[in-house]
């Protein structure tokens, strides 16, 4: 029984909030078995798991790693929010652990990231002959209220991990890392072959009082950039953030939008290129943008627009539109990908239409190494709303 490599954007980004969390796992063509990972509390809030990300080992199939924002040990004495949950047996069976980091001054609270890579092999590169690498990600809360972008490793396919990393720097005046994404790369190929890329939005204004600078008379006018930082070590270390993205603030469509650029999603190619897509503005409408390296992301093109965005009319909260009847977020996150054989390159995001009333999904492929774009706007069924996709490719389909 193999894991599915393909789930949901709820499962793999996680902004469905407050929810048991469910794994499906397949053992034929088309049937599927639901597996509840029950933390065991039986009450609010340390029942309580929500913001889930999932990764599948490229050299065992048979073994994943899904993390979550777990509250079951929130208010311990020894206290950890995010929970990681690892299965040997294509899940079947899953082992659940908590990453406390208090002994480091951190505290785990946020927007898990899992992604699997090679191996570092000792001489300075990367192999699978040892098996993979798992990387797990998180924003974590640290002394004087920053809220920081960690990761740790694990080599024995999610038994035991590695003490945190930082991936983000704190010698810059910056109040939020927000909303993380990870891949490394995985194609033996390419020149850039185990390099590990994490992107982010990097908020600089006044927190607390104590970290960040405010630019014009409320936080509404702080930067807020889109950044990447690359680990060519295996993720024990990571480079000073660059900027990908324009820096001013955000607002559209009539809303006070504290998050109009947000979440970055990065992915890599068979030839080590790099790409990084996200929401942004231009003239108070949102789109997504994107960029590319070819050089192992030392630089990056200026952005390039693959389409509009539009939000749906829903109203605001904490920065994000709320589904309405529901406690979950309904942002135009785009996902990506790039399809490990052919090198053609998917991005898929939600996309309010105003004369359908409801979110429809617009798609869009290069096959041409983002050269040129085919779009395909109101994909999916047309008569049910669309949030939160994701999408992954083989054999050039997608």
């Amino acid at each position: 029984m193999k894991i599915m490599a393909t789930v949901s954007k709820a499962v793999r980004r996680g902004w469905v909030t407050a929810i048991p969390l469910f794994l499906s796992s397949w053992t034929a063509l088309g049937a599927l078995t639901e597996l509840r990972l029950d933390n065991g509390a039986t009450a609010f809030p340390e029942d309580a798991q929500y913001e889930p990300a999932m990764a599948v080992n490229p050299t065992d199939p048979n073994n994943a790693i899904s993390a979550a924002l777990d509250l079951l040990d929130a208010n311990s004495a020894d206290p950890g929010a995010a929970a990681i949950y690892t299965t040997l047996n294509g899940g079947s069976t899953w082992q659940r652990q908590t990453l406390k980091w208090g002994a480091f001054g951190l505290f785990t609270i946020s927007d898990e990231v899992a992604a699997f890579g090679p191996k570092p092999n000792g001489a300075g590169g990367f192999s699978y002959a040892n098996g993979a690498r798992a990387y797990l990600a998180a924003l974590v809360l640290g002394g004087g209220g920053f809220v920081g972008y960690f990761l740790t490793h694990s080599d024995d396919k999610g038994v035991t991990w590695s003490d945190p990393v930082q991936v983000d720097t704190t010698d810059y005046p910056v109040a939020l890392n927000d909303k993380p994404w990870l891949t490394a790369d995985q194609n033996p190929a390419s020149p850039y072959f185990g390099s590990v890329y994490a992107t982010w939005t990097l908020f600089s204004w006044g927190f607390n009082g104590t970290h960040g600078k405010q630019f014009g008379p409320t936080a509404n006018f702080a930067p807020q950039p889109i950044v990447i930082s690359r680990s060519t070590d295996g993720g024990l270390t990571f480079s000073r953030p660059k900027r990908l993205s324009p820096a001013y603030n955000t607002t559209y469509g009539g809303q006070v939008q504290f998050y109009g650029r947000q979440f970055s999603s990065v992915t890599t190619s068979p030839d080590g290129s790099v790409y990084v897509f996200w929401e942004d503005t231009i003239n108070k409408q949102g789109v997504v943008l994107g960029v590319r390296s070819t050089d192992g992301g030392a630089s990056f093109t200026r952005p390039f627009f693959l389409g509009f965005a539009h939000d749906p009319p829903y109203p605001y909260v904490g920065g994000f539109p709320l589904y309405p009847g529901a406690a979950f977020r309904a942002p135009n996150a785009p996902s990506s990908t790039v399809d490990p054989t052919s090198g053609n390159i998917f991005v898929v995001w939600t996309d309010y239409d105003p004369i359908i009333g409801h979110e429809g999904l617009t798609v869009v492929r290069s096959t041409d190494k983002e050269a040129t774009w085919t779009t395909q706007t109101g994909a999916g069924q047309p008569a049910r709303r669309h949030l939160l996709p994701a999408v992954d490719a083989g054999n050039d389909k997608a």
